[in-house]
């Protein structure tokens, strides 16, 4: 694999850093970034400058987490942020062989990330000779930081009675901003005794994206069948075999994401679906966007009725937990009135409001420039 330049490691490790807004980490000063990436603490003035003359990242004072002083931190900007991205995809196309305790395996740096939840940078950092990479060595990357969870408890003790029952899918609906990752994630730390695997889906998704790191999950013998049969390009065989293996213990596969993808991840899906319909160790989260078209829905009616899916659809917060999030308990019960209207309890708005960021607000979100203005005078205005 290509090895990536020390500018360029330094763009993909402030990429993981790219939504902190407060709660600044040390890993984005010069110390931090140094230790990430890798390198002496003297290379990283050079390093850094050079980018700031880009214009790929950004250098602000600001006070570290729980800190008293201001250090120098680094921000992508845009073009930093576009520059990353396609870095990070170069990187990921490559392909390792990781050491793991039940063998060596061959595999995209993507799919090492996601299944050893090692971060793009700690790979790179402890890839050795040849391209391996010993997971031995490597602490698990930290999870990227979840907005506030506010008063979800009827939707998590409807996970719950889920998980107990027999039905083997969950589809998991909600609104952009409503929090349904970090629903699955907090229900996740209940879920005592199952094996999770977790992947997160985009557009261009095809079915071998899917089965691949979900095989290598499965999988953990030497000689598996469903590796051997993916590698020969026999889908349905694979999917029989991962069947059996899946079964070997209380998995539990997650899916964040879905929404617009293509029929034949959609058949992939439906086919999974059944397979785990015939299993009794095995259950899968899909987690999916409101706006998902009914056409790239992987399930009809029968199914639900049939005790293969519960369809599940996530609302907005209360008024009461809404004014939780916006953290000012004060607030005049018109302005909150107005403030709940036009964001409907959406945790994301809500949280955008509270910190006074226009501008994802107005990216996230299709609220004109009077009802932001309007949304952040109501949040200060006190009865």
């Amino acid at each position: 694999m290509a090895k990536p330049t020390v500018n360029d490691r330094v763009l993909v490790h402030l990429f993981d850093y790219r939504n902190v807004q407060r709660d600044f980490p040390p890993d984005i000063t010069q110390a931090g970034i140094a230790m990430s990436v890798g390198i002496r603490r003297s290379h990283i003035p050079r390093s850094v400058k050079k980018l700031v003359e880009e214009g790929a990242i950004e250098e602000r004072r600001e006070r570290v987490h729980e800190a008293g002083r201001r250090l120098k931190m680094y921000f992508l900007t845009g073009k930093g942020h576009r520059r990353a991205a396609n870095i990070r995809k170069q990187i990921g196309g490559g392909r390792i062989t990781v050491r793991s305790s039940s063998g060596e395996t061959e595999l995209p740096v993507s799919d090492a990330s996601r299944l050893y939840e090692v971060s793009y940078t700690a790979i790179l950092k402890n890839l050795g000779p040849g391209d391996v990479l010993d997971t031995s060595g490597i602490l698990p990357k930290a999870a990227p930081e979840e907005r506030e969870f506010v008063n979800r408890q009827a939707d998590l003790l409807h996970m719950r009675e889920w998980l107990a029952g027999k039905k083997p899918v969950l589809a998991l609906y909600g609104h952009l901003g409503y929090g349904k990752s970090s629903l699955v994630r907090t229900f996740l730390d209940t879920a005592e005794g199952w094996r999770v695997f977790w992947k997160d889906l985009s557009e261009d998704e095809e079915t071998t994206d899917v089965l691949k790191p979900l095989v290598h999950f499965a999988s953990r013998k030497r000689g598996s069948p469903a590796k051997r049969l993916l590698e020969e390009g026999n889908i349905d065989g694979t999917m029989t075999a991962l069947g059996k293996e899946l079964n070997d213990s209380s998995s539990l596969l997650v899916f964040d994401n879905y929404s617009t993808v293509g029929e034949d991840l959609v058949d992939t899906f439906n086919a999974l679906t059944y397979l785990l319909s015939r299993t009794e160790k095995a259950k899968m989260i899909v987690v999916a966007q409101e706006a998902t078209p009914a056409y790239c829905r992987f399930y009809d009616r029968k199914m639900i009725e049939g005790g293969m899916v519960d369809e599940t659809h996530i609302k907005g917060l209360s008024q009461e937990d809404s004014k939780l999030v916006l953290g000012n308990p004060r607030i005049e019960e018109e302005a909150m009135r107005r403030i709940y209207l036009l964001t409907k309890g959406n945790p994301l708005f809500l949280t955008l409001i509270r910190e006074g960021n226009t501008e994802e607000l107005k990216k996230k979100s299709r609220f004109t420039t009077p009802e932001i203005q309007l949304l952040m005078f109501s949040k200060t205005v006190e009865g």
